[in-house]
């Protein structure tokens, strides 16, 4: 059945040192889409549909496999715990690009929306704490006839910020606010032609701030800065032994970085592993969701990891093999510390494409949010099997 297979690499369950807030995009328009190459397959067919619902309760009974055709659900057989939609809400004057941050009082979340990137809070009921406030405009990026493509936000400590990318690919800044919106700093990460900028990833490592971009590729980049934007260092380099996505999402567990992304024909979702120094650990990489039928697994912009239940939160986008960027759909996946898949749930808005879903965990609760045409934020809980 589509979704039930995952790695078997065995590894020690992941022990972790400090709390990670993850933040954590697929543009609509054409000129901001990631550069991955179409994935090579002699597969043709399309992933299969969920069979009928008299079919399921038949393999229920021989596999003790549980399907919900009517939420699109798939749980492995070892699962614990599975995902429950409770609410859904439209998010006014919001684009697409964003990314939610925790606050004291819910949310606060990011959201392009003509030329601006705007920041707003909302509280889990979904009503709005914070008008919008402008935390970074097309100037900002003070490259003559560009603008604002792409964009990441983490909340660390009592700051925000943003890393915000050109559309030309080549410029990157990192600006602050306080958690009213309130400009702190502004820095220039990269200014030149060095790797491609867009679908940068923010995370922090202890007081510490950073920023990691480039294509898809073997060559990825990364630079760090303290809370208030000094930079630590000039521009670091990581070279990996097989070409990497650079669409995902980075952790740093207190021990290793982990990165979740697809693959290099993003077809198979995988988690990659660095040590604090960003050499290759080994093994490097885990197949956490394997391809079937050559289709897409990409686009992990959303990871959180759950330390109340000992699992790893993450969002991604799964399209078919000959598909194209509005074909892509968004899921959530939970999957225990060896990185084995439990459960498996669509997101609500299935009618449309579903762009670089992206979540946070925050007062026991799953703040899922995408760009479908609209900004559509979700919230999910999680609860024992």
């Amino acid at each position: 059945m589509l979704f039930l297979l995952f790695s078997c690499i065995e590894s020690a369950p992941i022990e972790f040192d400090i709390g990670v807030e993850t933040p954590t995009d697929e543009p609509a328009e054409p000129s901001n889409e990631p550069e991955t190459a179409q994935p090579e397959s002699s597969q043709t067919s399309e992933p299969e549909s969920p069979p009928p619902e008299e079919e399921e309760e038949e393999e229920e009974e021989e596999e003790e496999e549980v399907t919900v055709p009517q939420t699109g659900e798939y749980l492995s057989e070892t699962a614990t715990h599975h995902l429950v939609f409770e609410e859904r809400h439209n998010a006014e004057q919001a684009h697409l690009w964003n990314y939610p941050a925790p606050s004291e009082n819910g949310f606060f979340f990011t959201t392009m929306h003509s030329g601006f990137l705007t920041l707003r809070e909302y509280d889990l009921e979904f009503n709005q704490i914070l008008d919008p406030v402008v935390v970074a405009e097309d100037e900002d990026l003070q490259v003559q006839h560009h603008f604002i493509a792409d964009h990441a936000t983490l909340r660390h400590q009592d700051f925000l910020y943003y890393a915000v990318s050109t559309n030309n690919d080549w410029n990157l800044i990192l600006v602050s606010s306080d958690l009213e919106g309130n400009r702190e700093a502004r820095v220039t990460v990269q200014s030149s032609a060095l790797l491609k900028v867009n679908d940068p990833q923010l995370y922090s490592v202890g007081e510490n701030v950073c920023v990691r971009w480039g294509q898809a590729g073997y060559e990825k980049s990364y630079r760090c800065f303290e809370a208030d934007l000094t930079p630590l260092e000039e521009i670091q380099n990581i070279t990996t032994t097989v070409p990497t996505s650079q669409l995902g999402s980075t952790i740093w567990t207190g021990e290793e970085f982990v990165v979740f992304s697809g693959d290099a024909p993003q077809e198979d979702l995988i988690v990659s592993r660095y040590d604090a120094d960003w050499n290759e650990l080994d093994p490097f990489q885990y197949i956490i969701i394997p391809s079937e039928y050559g289709e897409w697994n990409w686009a992990s912009t959303g990871v959180a990891w759950i330390p109340e239940y000992e699992l790893w939160a993450v969002a991604y986008t799964n399209m078919p093999e000959d598909g194209g960027s509005f074909d892509g759909r968004g899921r959530v996946a939970l999957f225990n510390s060896d990185f084995e898949l439990q459960t498996i749930r669509f997101t609500q808005q299935q009618d449309k494409a579903t762009f670089r879903t992206h979540l946070i965990w925050h007062e026991n609760r799953l703040i899922v949010s995408y760009d479908a045409g609209p900004v559509v934020i979700e919230r999910w809980s999680i609860e024992p099997m």
